[in-house]
């Protein structure tokens, strides 16, 4: 089996998780969301209740959503859940890595200093450029949905 190397984080997939999360979150709550298989919350399982109840002490609630290589950080509010683009990137050499997903600002951001953080992190070119569509597609989504 050939070993992966990539470098490059598919910002597309992490949108595509995150609007799935919100359209969930929207429909049901925190609880249509768990029951989701494709999140899932730490110390989470049968008695998720219990997890959610011990969150909310904290203030936010990191929800794994490994099939888009993301945590979304749901944010807790006068009593109420909220997401609202906050994510944790699944990144290649580790570390903590968040933004607003949902954000043209910070996309852009992510656009301008992906030169850079391409050299610094050994990308090849097709991972730079890979990620660089990724970002671009991201932000034509968010210009589009603006208008």
């Amino acid at each position: 089996m050939e070993q992966d190397t990539r470098r490059y984080f598919d910002y597309e997939l992490a949108y595509n998780g995150y609007k799935k999360a919100k359209e969930l979150f929207k429909k049901g709550g925190i609880k249509a969301l768990i029951e989701n298989e494709d999140f899932d919350i730490s110390g989470g399982g049968i008695n998720y209740i219990g997890t959610i109840e011990q969150w909310a002490d904290e203030g936010y609630m990191p929800i794994n959503a490994f099939a888009y290589n993301i945590t979304i950080i749901a944010t807790l509010k006068d009593n109420e859940w909220n997401i609202d683009g906050k994510i944790d990137v699944y990144s290649y050499n580790g570390g903590e890595d968040t933004l607003y997903i949902n954000d043209k600002e910070h996309i852009k951001e992510r656009i301008n200093n992906l030169l850079d953080y391409a050299k610094d992190n050994n990308y090849t070119i097709g991972d730079y450029e890979e990620e660089l569509t990724s970002l671009e597609k991201v932000l034509n989504i968010l210009e589009s949905e603006e208008v």
